[in-house]
């Protein structure tokens, strides 16, 4: 086994900038099943090149206000951390950041490092988590290694693959509430993490099979679109079927009768805004004013213009048979 892991390149070609050739720390999470944001389907999503330019700016666009808070109070928040561990007494060097590592062993197995600090002489990993304080009650009590099991999973990806025994891990919460965890390498679940993001690479990215779907749109990267054919339902299936049929007639049920209480009720209203129990607001109707562009009348007047950016998009919808 090599002792050391090896900074990879952060330029603009090689493993440093293409994502597909390696697994991130924002990876894991996902291949282990415990990501709140990703699945694995996604991941072999992005590793076998299958993702669209125009969904990889989707999801940048809609995640570009939380990135760019995260990076622009990084700094911040390790400078907070650091006056943290310092007023209890520890000396702290800063060695590096943003750094990238290449596994010694699995080659593709990667990850970025924050921060990395030299603690009373002992070299760590930081990793800086700027957090809402909404999400505040997912982390447990300071100065634990009580942080949410996304995270953890980052953290144990990157003790892995830097062999250190520790990681700091500095929370944000809101703007001046810097609270520290400390997360120390645990072998055993590095080895099982490890084993499970090589038969992710071997199976799912280097063997091209698509992991199982958890979610409706794994279903849809998966099977985009019908070909065409039919297929025979198992007993299973028609059970499921049925059931679903029974559950939409009580949904429609339930739906027709709350429309008629919001139609009486409408009516009762006339053209007043709001109903009101005494002081208490009970109901509003109010009028709002919507803005939609008119595609029909568009094209009719500047129809080389509507044919040059109009743009297609395919989607399979589920019905069920009416008898």
């Amino acid at each position: 086994m090599n002792d050391l892991s090896q900074p990879i390149n952060t330029g603009e070609t090689g493993a440093g900038s293409d994502r597909t050739k390696y697994i991130g720390g924002s990876d894991v999470a996902a291949i282990m099943g415990v990501s709140p944001w990703r699945t694995p389907v996604q991941v072999w999503e992005d590793k076998t090149g299958r993702r669209t330019a125009d969904a990889r700016d989707v999801e940048q666009r809609s995640k570009a206000k939380l990135f760019s808070r995260g990076h622009r109070w990084e700094q911040p928040a390790f400078e907070m951390l650091v006056d943290e561990l310092e007023a209890r007494g520890h000396t702290v060097e800063a060695v590096a950041t943003s750094q990238r590592y290449q596994d010694a062993d699995l080659p593709f197995l990667a990850c970025e490092i924050d921060r990395e600090i030299l603690l009373d002489g002992e070299h760590v990993n930081v990793e800086i988590k700027t957090v809402h304080a909404f999400a505040s009650k997912k982390w447990g009590e300071m100065d634990t290694d009580e942080v949410p099991i996304e995270y953890a999973a980052q953290v144990m990806h990157g003790l892995g693959i830097t062999k250190r025994r520790l990681c700091v891990v500095g929370c944000l919460i809101g703007a001046d509430n810097l609270v520290p965890y400390f997360v120390e390498r645990d072998d055993e679940t590095i080895a099982a993490m490890r084993a499970k993001c090589t038969e992710f690479w071997t199976i799912h990215v280097e063997g091209d099979t698509p992991p199982d779907p958890l979610n409706f749109q794994d279903l849809s990267i998966l099977f985009p679109i019908d070909n065409g054919l039919t297929k025979q339902a198992t007993p299973e299936i028609q059970q499921k079927i049925a059931e679903l049929a029974r559950l939409k007639r009580i949904l429609k049920s339930t739906g027709d009768e709350a429309d008629e209480l919001e139609f009486q009720i409408q009516a009762f209203m006339e053209p007043a805004a709001a109903l009101m129990d005494g002081e208490k607001k009970l109901c509003t109707w109010k009028t709002q004013e919507t803005k939609r562009f008119d595609q029909k009348a568009f094209s009719a007047e500047h129809p080389e213009q509507f044919e040059k950016y109009k743009r297609i998009t395919m989607s399979r919808v589920f019905r069920l048979a009416t008898k």
